[in-house]
């Protein structure tokens, strides 16, 4: 009876498995569609595998090489953790390395991009209104990040194991990104994370080579002054005025009324309807017990919805895919779940 050969990175994928990296991951996403296992039997071809997952998690290429040493992320020493509940940066340390490769990736195949400005919450509104008839809505302020050269990337294919963030701002060789990572596909609830990273990097909370990492944004919740301070850029951005909380007249609405609501709100003061459905959710419940409202209400304003696929689409689009490595472009474009 002939033996099944013990595959020559089986070790290196258990190791990858102690970081919650599962195997499946590996296969799927980092490993380029030509990988053959057979490659790693020879020294030269098990440093080639080492090189890919280090270039693609983040994954410390020493440690790597190492049988006997404890896998590491690269340094993470430029990132600000902002994290939540009883989480560790331990716990967050992979998911950081795997972002700040993508955006090292998004960097060099953007510096065809227009070179980055910066403005203040009320420009960025204004001109962003100059170019639509209604609010500042996703779409718009996507564009807008583009335009204005940063790039915006939704991370659609990170392990299920890893704790993951609901945005990144991040600089690379002083070209600002923006990372999102929240499994959402109504925009409403997109356009405020991203409003509120923009604000982290036009106030200077993020320095050239540094990262900020948001586990979770949400209008009115911030654990320091920096998101205080974002999360007031983002509601004078989204709706011009810092401090704008939305109520209902009498009592809570209905899926529908919400919606039509929210609708004639957003007309009449230039607000995205959806960000209006989910600011009234935080101001009349800042428990979250009326996100569930909020969400009908999205569903029905915005029924087919798809935002990762609208950020996916601008940045296939806009970045310059020749500029990278065919293995680094296959890999950018299976995180962000382009098929």
């Amino acid at each position: 009876m002939r033996t099944a050969r013990k595959s020559p990175i089986a070790a290196d994928l258990k190791r990858l498995r102690a970081l919650r990296v599962p195997t499946a991951y590996v296969r799927d996403v980092v490993l380029p569609e030509w990988w053959d296992d057979a490659a790693a039997t020879s020294p030269i071809g098990k440093a080639e595998f080492h090189l890919i997952v280090a270039e693609c998690l983040g994954i410390d290429f020493a440690s790597l090489r190492d049988p006997q040493a404890d896998l590491a992320p690269t340094d993470l020493s430029g990132v600000k953790f902002k994290l939540t509940g009883n989480t560790t940066q331990d716990q967050v340390a992979v998911t950081s390395a795997i972002a700040m490769q993508i955006a090292r990736h998004a960097e060099v195949a953007g510096r065809s991009l227009p070179e980055a400005r910066e403005e203040g919450a009320a420009t960025i509104r204004d001109e962003v209104l100059s170019e639509r008839d209604s609010w500042v809505d996703f779409d718009g302020l996507l564009d807008w990040c583009w335009n204005a050269g940063i790039p915006v990337l939704h991370l659609s294919k990170l392990p299920k194991t890893l704790r993951k963030m609901h945005g990144m701002a991040v600089k690379v060789a002083g070209r600002p990104l923006i990372l999102l990572c929240k499994n959402q596909r109504q925009p409403a609830w997109q356009l405020f994370i991203l409003a509120h990273e923009l604000g982290h990097l036009m106030l200077g909370h993020v320095a050239d080579d540094e990262a900020l990492f948001d586990q979770e944004v949400r209008d009115g919740v911030a654990q320091d002054q920096e998101e205080l301070d974002a999360n007031t850029f983002a509601l004078e951005l989204l709706c011009g005025d810092g401090d704008t909380r939305v109520q209902a007249a009498d009592r809570w609405p209905k899926a529908p009324q919400l919606a039509e609501a929210a609708l004639r709100y957003g007309q009449r003061h230039r607000i995205d309807p959806g960000h209006v459905a989910l600011n009234f959710a935080f101001s009349a419940s800042p428990d979250g017990k009326l996100y569930p409202l909020a969400n009908a209400a999205l569903k029905i304003l915005d029924p087919g919805a798809d935002a990762p696929a609208q950020v996916r689409d601008a940045a296939v689009a806009r970045l310059d895919w020749s500029a990278l490595p065919a293995n680094a472009s296959a890999y950018l474009m299976r995180v962000m779940g382009v098929e």
